[in-house]
C-alpha cells in the first residue's frame, strides 16, 4: 500500500509542493481562505507576536491564509520561541557545560541546547517548505500563481468574444 493511498491532497497543497498536475484535479473544493489576520495565542512574548504577525500578514496578501494552517503557523512560532531561547542560552553558558558525574568527577560536555536548537530549526525549515517562506518555495508560489493569472487573463479575453 503506497504512502499517500485513500488520501486526498488538496489541489493547494499540491500546488505548494510543485506536484500539481490540471489533469488530474477533481474538481475538489478548495479550503476557503481567511479575510482576517488571526490573533497570535496570548502566551507569546512580543517577539514571537512580531514573528507571527509578520507570517500571517504575508499569507493573507497573497491568498494563502487559511484557517486549517493556523495550527502549523503555531508550530512554526513555537519553534522559533524554542530556537530563539537555546541561541540566547548558547551565547551565555557556551557550546559546552561542566557537569558532575556521580562520582564527583567534572566531566565537560556538549550544551544540550545546541541539539534542541537543531531540532526546532529542522521543523522552523519544514513548516517554512509549506508556506514559501524560503526562496525557493516562494519561487514555486509565484510560478504557481504568475500561471494562474495569466490564464485568468487568457479566460477574461474569451468572456469579450
Amino acid at each position: 500500500m503506497r504512502k499517500n493511498e485513500g488520501r486526498a491532497v488538496h489541489a493547494v497543497i499540491k500546488k505548494l509542493r510543485g506536484t500539481y498536475r490540471p489533469d488530474r484535479d477533481g474538481g475538489k473544493l478548495e479550503p476557503p481562505s481567511m479575510n482576517t489576520i488571526p490573533l497570535p495565542p496570548e502566551d507569546y512574548d512580543d517577539d514571537t507576536k512580531e514573528v507571527w504577525f509578520s507570517i500571517t500578514e504575508a499569507l493573507n496578501h497573497s491568498g494563502l491564509m487559511q484557517r486549517v494552517g493556523i495550527p502549523q503557523i503555531k508550530i512554526y512560532c513555537d519553534q522559533y520561541a524554542i530556537y530563539r531561547d537555546c541561541i540566547k542560552d548558547i551565547k551565555k553558558t557556551g557550546r559546552v557545560i561542566k557537569v558532575v558525574s556521580k562520582n564527583g568527577t567534572t566531566v565537560i560536555k556538549r550544551n544540550p541546547n545546541i541539539d534542541i536548537s537543531v531540532m526546532a530549526a529542522a521543523l522552523m525549515s519544514q513548516v517554512s517548505d509549506k508556506f514559501g517562506f524560503n526562496p525557493y518555495s516562494q519561487s514555486r508560489i509565484k510560478h504557481i500563481t504568475d500561471n494562474a493569472s495569466s490564464n485568468k487573463e487568457e479566460a477574461d479575453e474569451f468572456d469579450n468574444i
